[in-house]
């Protein structure tokens, strides 16, 4: 087996990868039906498999048409259309907007380096060589992200493992090309693999595009359903399932446990006069200062419209308190864009305590939201402490 796949012929191998770029091209297009469906990559990855399909044409018609269209067109096309798919990639893995400069760079190197080596010494070996290490070059920087990313997944690694193994025969090729001499219709052992190499490349492009972006899209509507969309914060399920949890668990261990219940001052208001979109302003900002004030360790939740709740295990009334504070205080400094002269505040209630036999989370709750209503009754923008012994809140500012 091994004998047979060695002595295939090159040329038919780029009729291969001609044709396969071609259907892989139709196959997108049938499945999406549309690519503007898929946003930008679906965008790029069509192009990017037509223009390989019409490099890999060009590379075969050298004996029908001027070497300035086989030869450099063709090449640079392939590097082209190589650079295209790699943006694809790209844009599947970066989880913020994905940094094309990089490539871009060095797509412009690799084009500007094949002509300039074209011009000074048309030689079909070095021609070989040079179109072997550009393409290395321009897909091996999206395989490292996928390996190296500190955000990646298994399968990302995978992916990029897989693919970095199949690059890789191209670095030899150029090597038998500089030393032994080797055009592109050459049949040779690494030819053949080469060309292997790229059509498992092929085979394996389509479904492991497709795959990654079904797990992008898995990972986006895993953080629809757990997350606020506006503040970033756990919603209400997702909070009360962990917060139950560890609840039980300082019940267990006899550990302390406090939890803060805020809601923002004259909200209301602050919509009627403003408008509902500076609204969400003012709970998105409200979600990045929680999340900047609390430990990893702490639970936090946008717990309906302008409620908030954050649960402190491990904790008292004073880390609770201290915690509130400067929670109030970020708020105090925050400067909303055209709005100077706007100020924010917010009331707050907490309570604190271990947990004992026959309470519960909702019991915690529910007094840190009595102490917080204790504190918008006697004037708001206050952090009140629900006191167990006698039944009712007490002002701690």
């Amino acid at each position: 087996m091994f004998d047979a796949v060695s002595h295939l012929d090159v040329r038919t191998l780029m009729v291969v990868l001609l044709w396969g770029n071609v259907l892989s091209a139709i196959l997108f297009l049938a499945y999406y039906g549309t690519v503007s469906r898929r946003g930008n990559s679906g965008v790029i990855y069509l192009p990017a498999k037509c223009i390989q399909a019409l490099a890999y044409l060009l590379l075969l018609s050298r004996e029908h048409v001027p070497d300035s269209l086989s030869v450099i067109l063709g090449n640079c096309l392939l590097m082209l259309g190589f650079y295209l798919e790699a943006l694809t990639m790209l844009s599947v893995i970066e989880e913020l907007r994905p940094n094309f400069l990089p490539l871009t760079v060095i797509l412009m190197m690799c084009i500007a380096g094949f002509v300039a080596s074209e011009h000074i010494y048309p030689n079909s070996s070095l021609r070989v060589a040079v179109s072997s290490v550009c393409v290395f070059m321009i897909v091996i920087f999206p395989n490292l992200r996928m390996m190296v990313s500190r955000n990646t997944t298994k399968f990302k690694r995978l992916v990029g493992v897989f693919y970095t193994l199949l690059l890789v025969v191209l670095l030899p090729r150029a090597y038998v090309a500089i030393t032994g001499g080797l055009s592109i219709l050459t049949n040779s052992h690494i030819q053949t693999f080469t060309f292997m190499a790229m059509v498992l490349i092929l085979l394996f492009g389509l479904p492991a595009y497709l795959l990654l972006i079904k797990e992008k899209s898995d990972q986006m509507l895993c953080v629809m359903a757990t997350t606020d969309y506006l503040t970033g914060l756990a919603n209400r399920y997702v909070f009360l399932e962990a917060a139950e949890r560890t609840f039980e668990r300082c019940r267990i261990a006899s550990q302390s446990i406090a939890v803060i219940f805020f809601d923002v001052d004259f909200f209301k208001n602050i919509n009627d006069t403003y408008g509902h979109a500076f609204g969400d302003v003012v709970l998105t900002q409200l979600g990045r200062i929680i999340r900047e004030s609390i430990r990893p360790s702490d639970l936090s939740s946008r717990y309906g419209g302008e409620e908030f709740v954050i649960l402190l295990p491990d904790a008292g009334g004073e880390t609770a308190g201290k915690v509130a504070q400067r929670i109030r205080d970020a708020i105090a400094q925050t400067v909303f864009p055209g709005h100077a002269d706007f100020s924010l505040t917010i009331s707050v209630g907490i309570k604190d305590g271990v947990p004992e036999k026959g309470d519960s989370l909702a019991l915690f709750i529910g007094q840190a939201d009595t102490a917080m209503y204790s504190a918008k009754r006697s004037g708001r923008d206050k952090v009140v402490e629900f006191n167990p012994l006698l039944n009712y809140a007490c002002d701690i500012n």
